[in-house]
């Protein structure tokens, strides 16, 4: 259901770049789960050393896999075609505070910010000799010295936002304006209703099968995977 809005956006080769660590750790559970796990009782086929998938196991490794990555799926999709003052601005105009809606924006903007960062002390320090290409733990000791000038410059950046948002009255009460205005249209309710609606569809599924909503791991893996449904739409 989420692949075909991936190819409607234009957006299939970053995803895929962006999905493979999650595609990895699929991997990783179906083969972990599908030989360990207890609930397995049907043998399905052995290979070295004994080791044997279950039928059951490989069952429940796959509904984890694809969970996890509907999941990745929805938050790479909702970043990748989302501006975050896109978001700030529809946050604004739901009633949501200016101030919450200013976190979530500049949370989405300091990462690259941070990441753009570090990539400029690490040449830095490799101008400087450090060696970043020796082993593991050489490397994990030569990220102290990476790590020292990051957080005094990220602290800098933070220091100048702040000077930035008092000179541009950002504690001021009263109605603000954006750069980038979002319009909220009838399509956009309709999507939403949509998915509220399928919301309470599952939910009424889940309470049908199981009688109450027991917080089995289960059962927040399912709840995990709403809450994601609401933050996409």
């Amino acid at each position: 259901a989420l692949f075909p809005l991936v190819v409607m956006a234009k957006v299939v080769k970053p995803y895929l770049i962006s999905i493979q660590f999650l595609l990895l750790f699929a991997v990783l559970i179906m083969t972990v789960h599908g030989i360990y796990n207890p609930i397995g009782v049907t043998p399905v086929f052995e290979i070295f050393g004994g080791l044997t998938f279950k039928y059951e196991s490989m069952v429940y490794a796959s509904v984890m896999s694809f969970r996890i990555l509907v999941i990745g799926t929805a938050a790479v999709l909702f970043v990748m075609t989302t501006h975050p003052s896109d978001m700030a601005s529809a946050l604004v105009k739901w009633k949501v505070p200016h101030s919450f809606a200013f976190i979530l924006l500049s949370t989405f903007q300091i990462i690259p910010i941070i990441a753009r960062e570090a990539k400029i002390v690490m040449e830095a320090q490799q101008a400087r000799c450090l060696d970043v290409k020796g082993s593991l733990i050489q490397r994990v000791k030569n990220l102290v010295p990476m790590f020292a000038p990051l957080f005094i410059i990220t602290f800098m950046k933070v220091h100048q936002l702040s000077y930035v948002l008092e000179c541009r009255a950002f504690s001021r009460k009263g109605e603000k304006t954006s750069l980038r205005e979002t319009k909220i249209g009838s399509l956009d309710y309709t999507f939403l209703l949509g998915m509220l609606g399928f919301l309470a569809f599952e939910i009424y599924l889940k309470l049908f099968m199981m009688g109450s909503l027991h917080l089995t791991t289960d059962a927040l893996l399912t709840y995990s995977l709403f809450g994601t449904w609401i933050v996409f739409g």
